[in-house]
């Protein structure tokens, strides 16, 4: 920006934008300036800092309604300076980054300038005489008038320590007070727009259509090109997005954490007078010291935000590239809220925490019967004779060798770890336990039923059928792309040398993959196939050789994998 004409066609821009009045080719045009010039976008950050300030406590305050002329005090001027003497700072020129080759935090040191006052008191009263111009309806308003700039689009679990009802479908407004999350997390579509998610413990306050304020808390931030400018102020630091995808982590002690994953973002502020602004660009995080404003490099958590949250199911997802079949099998939605240990029993569908007190050699009843609590899982079954009804559409599948239709216990997440089992001879088991394998149990090189590597356990004869047009409803942000697993028996199973199964592994009663009568030496396979429109996807195993012992085989780190930007 380098003449007065290009500021005030700046300054009435911002402005319109902030007010809601900016046509769709004003807000472009504002949009491709902060995308090109530094300089504009720390005059953005300072507008908008300013702006919030007078909207919150009343434009009416900039006027002399009777009058009808401005009113800019010399007591306003010392409020205005000293706001910009207590706006956010990264720290003096020269500790934006660590020196290294590798740092791609662009630092613009040009913007590192001093404000004489006079140079602050004119600023102030352009800003003030162009918020008069613009908003002048408002302007006779004696009362600070909440104004509407979205809806909650999702609430999961909130709950604020004030009482307040926060639940999906309320407007949000621009507010003067904060507002405090004890619990849950909540979704925000703005109008412009931007979709924000904040995670409790969290309090936040909206101050424009374009700006929250987080004093503590987690929150990301999705901004599309016609909302390019949206603004976060966090402890010690303004972030100016620049059309892209965000998380801020904002400490109790004030550091803040900048967590960019895609696009750009522009981080700025004040230290005494002296002016810091950097890009900050996707694929890099930095945290800012609240006590002395240093800016230093840290890893970036891509799962350590809350993207996207679905209220009717209780998903929240932190960006993970997959749906864990396993956590489903335990109970959860797939993104991490299910129990290792815990799962469905095939004759039944019901829920069971353990194995405790379920498990135990017993002849299953023919029929299909449907998990009422799981929208991810149709049912569950046990394998008679020589076929078997694996939907709740009514698919059926045989096969060659007819089972003796027992069954031992639940398809669960997982091998039950949790417990310390006794030893009985060589074998590092309960004497006649619920369940014997309560030990991690191994597919080639890799320890299954751990969170690192969780797996579906499931001894003959059972099977488990998932469905996937569920999780297309539910998990709406993004297609499913293919069916991943390692599928085989442990290699530490209990008389190895006697197991013997067979195993399946259907789409739409359709089998894709199969091993009959497989031993411990055949070794696992790794299954990556194509989901497309598939609806069920079903694994069963069943018996060979009408012998069960120690039947155990597992599906290694099952995954439905996600078409997703990242």
């Amino acid at each position: 920006m380098n003449s007065n004409g290009q500021n005030i066609n700046l300054y009435a821009l911002i402005l319109a934008n902030l007010d809601g009045s900016a046509t769709e080719k004003m807000q472009q045009q504002l949009a491709d300036i902060l995308e090109s010039d530094a300089q504009a976008r720390g005059i953005y950050i300072d507008f908008v800092n300013l702006y919030s300030r007078f909207r919150t406590s009343g434009v009416s305050e900039l006027m002399d309604v009777e009058r009808s002329s401005l009113n800019i005090t010399e007591q306003m001027f010392e409020e205005l300076l000293k706001e910009e003497r207590n706006a956010p700072s990264l720290g003096k020129k020269g500790k934006q980054c660590p020196s290294s080759e590798n740092c791609i935090i662009e630092a613009e040191s040009k913007n590192v300038k001093r404000f004489p006052k006079y140079k602050i008191y004119l600023f102030a009263a352009c800003v003030a005489a162009l918020i008069a111009i613009i908003t002048i309806p408002q302007i006779f308003q004696a009362n600070f008038n909440p104004t509407s700039v979205g809806k909650i689009s999702d609430a999961l679990d909130v709950r604020s320590n004030s009482g307040k009802e926060i639940a999906s479908g309320q407007n949000i407004f621009i507010s003067r007070e904060s507002t405090v999350l004890d619990e849950g997390c909540l979704e925000m579509l703005f109008d412009n727009g931007a979709i924000i998610t904040i995670e409790a413990p969290a309090k936040y306050k909206i101050v424009s259509e374009d700006r929250i304020d987080l004093d503590y808390g987690m929150l990301y931030a999705t901004v599309p090109q016609k909302a390019i400018g949206f603004a976060v102020k966090s402890g010690n630091t303004n972030v100016v997005d620049l059309g892209t995808e965000f998380g801020i982590h904002s400490m109790l002690n004030g550091d803040t954490e900048l967590h960019v994953f895609d696009g750009k973002t522009t981080v700025a502020a004040l230290n005494g007078f002296d002016r810091v602004s950097m890009d900050v660009t996707g694929g890099t995080a930095i945290n800012v010291s609240d006590s002395d404003g240093k800016v230093s490099l840290t890893d970036l958590k891509p799962f350590s935000f809350i993207r996207h949250i679905t209220e009717e199911n209780g998903i929240m997802w932190r960006g993970q590239q997959f749906i864990d079949l396993a956590d489903i099998t335990g109970g959860g939605t797939g993104f991490g809220t299910g129990k290792i240990g815990s799962g469905y029993l095939p004759n039944t569908g019901s829920y069971e925490t353990s194995y405790e007190g379920v498990s135990g050699l017993r002849k299953g009843e023919s029929g299909y019967n449907k998990v009422p609590d799981n929208p991810f899982i149709d049912g569950v079954f046990v394998p008679s004779g020589k076929s078997a009804v694996i939907s709740s559409e009514g698919h059926k599948f045989r096969w060659d060798s007819e089972t003796n239709s027992i069954f031992f216990t639940i398809a669960a997440n997982g091998p039950s770890i949790s417990e310390r089992p006794k030893y009985r001879g060589q074998y590092k088991v309960k004497p006649y336990g619920p369940h014997l394998a309560c030990y991690p149990l191994n597919l080639g090189d890799v320890q299954y039923g751990t969170e690192e590597h969780p797996a579906v356990y499931m001894h003959t004869n059972s099977g488990i059928t998932f469905d996937l047009e569920q999780m297309r409803e539910y998990v709406d942000f993004a297609p499913l792309d293919k069916f991943e697993a390692r599928i085989g028996i442990p290699e530490n199973t209990l008389e190895r040398a006697k197991v013997k199964l067979s195993w399946y592994l259907l789409f739409d009663g359709e089998v894709r993959y199969s091993r009959e009568n497989t031993t411990v030496a055949d070794g696992a396979v790794d299954v990556s196939l194509p989901v497309e429109d598939t609806r069920f996807i079903t694994f069963m195993i069943t018996d060979a050789e009408g012998d069960q012992a120690f039947d155990w085989c597992l599906m290694g780190d099952p995954r439905i994998t996600l078409e997703t930007a990242q």
